[in-house]
């Protein structure tokens, strides 16, 4: 059965431009469109960005059982469709899922076989100064999501990889790395690299003794261990894949906490 990656952190932490330059470097990977009720901002094409709807058609789809998970993030609503997932998996295409925290922990209830990996910051302030250089929200909207990534941020540690998105170039190495061990792959070189070059970078991952990557057997969370990205993928790279089955849970509609 096919994998779907679970792939989160804050806004503006560069999530989109990862996850465009993961999927151009393992092409295997499809991108799962999201839902929302937000605005379209400049550029955005519906059913390409996200799956605009208003809020009454949003009310609509989580009464008819229609979303994967669901939950409101800085005043707006997100969701994953179950026609975005349902098709891939059946004929054996893994999926990338671009969702904030809610989601990611009701995806890590109903479907625990996913992969997720954490996006951070290599600093508050620099994820301030990106939302404010994008140009895209209020002032406001700015406030509201800093304060959400002050708790989103507290989580990291729930997340079996994170990846700190301080050059774009080394996080997008990381990235491949995990996602390429996860399909028991090699992983693809960078456009222009030279065969078998490795750029020098960090990963930190919720390891534990003996099982890279992987959460402690006692249940209980750890920080991420600093990794070389040498020994990050040598590990990877190296690793036998673990065949696991997909257990689908239940999907009652999804409940949000709203954003103050």
């Amino acid at each position: 059965m096919a994998k779907v990656f679970v792939i989160t952190g804050p806004s503006g932490v560069g999530k989109g431009t990862l996850i465009r330059a993961l999927i151009a470097r393992v092409p295997a990977l499809e991108l799962s469109v999201s839902a929302t009720t937000r605005r379209p901002r400049p550029g955005e094409r519906d059913g390409v960005a996200y799956h605009f709807r208003t809020a009454a058609e949003f009310d609509r789809l989580v009464q008819a059982g229609e979303f994967v998970e669901w939950a409101q993030y800085a005043g707006e609503r997100y969701g994953t469709l179950r026609s975005e997932l349902d098709a891939r998996l059946a004929g054996g295409i893994p999926v990338v899922l671009e969702i904030e925290l809610q989601g990611a922990r009701q995806v890590r209830e109903r479907l625990p076989e996913a992969v997720q990996v954490f996006i951070a910051p290599p600093s508050p302030e620099a994820l301030r100064a990106r939302l404010v250089g994008r140009g895209t929200d209020t002032p406001e909207q700015i406030r509201r999501r800093l304060e959400t990534a002050d708790a989103e941020l507290a989580a990291r540690a729930e997340f079996t990889y994170v990846v700190v998105n301080d050059e774009l170039g080394r996080a997008v190495d990381e990235l491949v790395a995990i996602v390429s061990r996860e399909l028991g792959a090699a992983p693809a070189a960078a456009p222009g690299a030279a065969p078998g070059a490795q750029q020098g970078s960090r990963a930190t991952i919720g390891a534990t003794a003996g099982t890279l990557g992987r959460k402690p057997q006692s249940g209980q969370e750890r920080p991420g261990t600093p990794l070389s990205h040498h020994a990050l993928t040598s590990s990877l790279n190296t690793s036998t894949p673990t065949t696991r089955a997909w257990s689908w849970r239940p999907a009652a509609p999804a409940r949000s906490t709203p954003t103050t």
